[in-house]
């Protein structure tokens, strides 16, 4: 027995030695960790901060570059395509600017938060400062004058102390209470340097904040003044154009639902720029009352342009060029689509911007048909195009008679263009 535990004993030891150099092995083959200093990682970090800053600030200068140039558009004679791209550039410069001027503003009352904060707690300092001071002189008496407690006061009353040891004692506590008040009132004057230089620091802060916040929203009250201006033009042009949608309703209905589209898209449109704060200042409601009609060549108009009507469509024809179309149009039937899309009462029927109802809808009053003073000409059962021959001659030979084009819209002519 003895002879096998001494032969196990080496092979007990050489399996821990061959575990350990293999142990040994791995971890000299493992790879060092790298480590990043946390200065290297406050470093990089900055760095980033300054990178996405920057991205920001050349974002919002591109922004600003577009919305000045869609400012300078006209919404009421552009194509639909270059109104949308500048109510849509503006909307998103007043949504950037309304964002600025929220940072900027939250920003200030941070500031001020801190400014509130130095300020307090260099009041206190001063206050226990003030407190403190009165008690510097008297500290040394009131040490020997105030009845001693605890251990010390026994140690004093015991026997075989003299009088010279007690004076002694009562230096000595006087002492450490001097001590004890010096230091404590070097302390509150650091404290106060300390408080006074955050304060000062963060009343900087605030005013050069304060001012940031201004210039925001100073570029705000900017911003929504241009889009609010042009949002309202752009609410015109709409309503003008679902006005005529209406009317070509009986003449050319997939022409009428084309456009209805196009302005539902200006719709949605407007409709973010008005909850980004550009506010609706439209005009006036208009009613109509009974307007005198006549009817000539099977188009109903005013009685004040049915003779002029009828030259016109008379020359035409003399030239080759057969005419028809639609031309006034009543009121109700607005009014009726109105309440259905819009909501009913006053404001819903007459007041309310055309882009807030479901689908868009005009107010009454707001084409010419309903004045009976536009015709929408057709040809050959169609509404004039640009490339048409009715076209043509109208451009040539209208304006002898009265009529003038609404250019966005080559059938449709009347009194003053629009």
């Amino acid at each position: 027995m003895v002879f096998v535990a001494a032969l196990m004993v080496p092979w007990g030891i050489q399996d821990a030695s061959a575990a350990t150099k293999k142990t040994t092995a791995k971890a000299t083959t493992k790879k060092p960790k790298v480590t990043i200093s946390k200065a290297a990682a406050k470093k990089k970090q900055a760095a980033q901060l300054i990178s996405l800053a920057q991205n920001r600030t050349q974002r919002a200068k591109v922004v600003k570059a577009r919305a000045k140039a869609a400012s300078r558009v006209n919404a009421l004679k552009s194509s639909d395509r270059k109104v949308s791209q500048s109510l849509n550039a503006l909307t998103t410069d007043l949504r950037l600017q309304n964002a600025a001027l929220g940072a900027a503003r939250n920003s200030v009352s941070d500031a001020e938060a801190e400014l509130a904060d130095a300020q307090a707690a260099e009041a206190n300092t001063r206050k226990e400062l003030d407190a403190l001071g009165g008690k510097r002189l008297q500290a040394a008496l009131d040490a020997y004058i105030r009845p001693l407690s605890g251990d010390l006061s026994a140690y004093l009353n015991a026997d075989g102390l003299d009088t010279a040891s007690i004076q002694q004692t009562y230096i000595d506590v006087a002492s450490r209470n001097r001590a004890d008040v010096v230091d404590r009132l070097r302390a509150l004057r650091e404290d106060l340097t300390s408080e006074r230089k955050r304060a000062q620091k963060a009343d900087k802060v605030a005013r050069r904040r304060r001012g940031t916040a201004a210039a925001r929203l100073a570029d705000l009250t900017s911003t929504k003044a241009k889009t609010e201006a042009f949002a309202n033009d752009v609410e015109n042009r709409l309503e003008a154009a679902l006005a005529e949608s209406a009317s070509l309703s009986s003449l050319d209905k997939t022409l009428a639902a084309k456009i209805a589209a196009q302005q539902d898209d200006l719709a949605r449109q407007l409709a973010a720029a008005r909850r980004n704060g550009a506010k609706y200042t439209g005009g006036a409601a208009i009613r109509i009352g009974n307007v005198s009609v006549g009817s000539t060549h099977g188009i109903v108009v005013a009685a004040s342009i049915r003779g002029k009507l009828a030259v016109l469509l008379d020359a035409a024809q003399q030239d080759g060029i057969y005419l028809s179309g639609g031309g006034y149009r009543s009121s109700s039937a607005q009014v009726a689509l109105r309440a259905a899309h819009c909501g009913g009462g006053n404001y819903g029927i007459y007041q309310a911007p055309a882009s807030s109802c479901r689908p868009p809808t005009a107010r009454p009053g707001q084409s010419m048909h309903e004045r009976g003073l536009a015709v929408d000409f057709t040809q050959n059962g169609g509404t004039l195009t640009r490339g048409s021959s009715g076209y043509r001659w109208m451009r040539a030979n209208a304006g002898r008679y009265g009529f003038i084009n609404l250019p966005s819209e080559p059938w449709h002519w009347s009194t003053n263009g629009r």
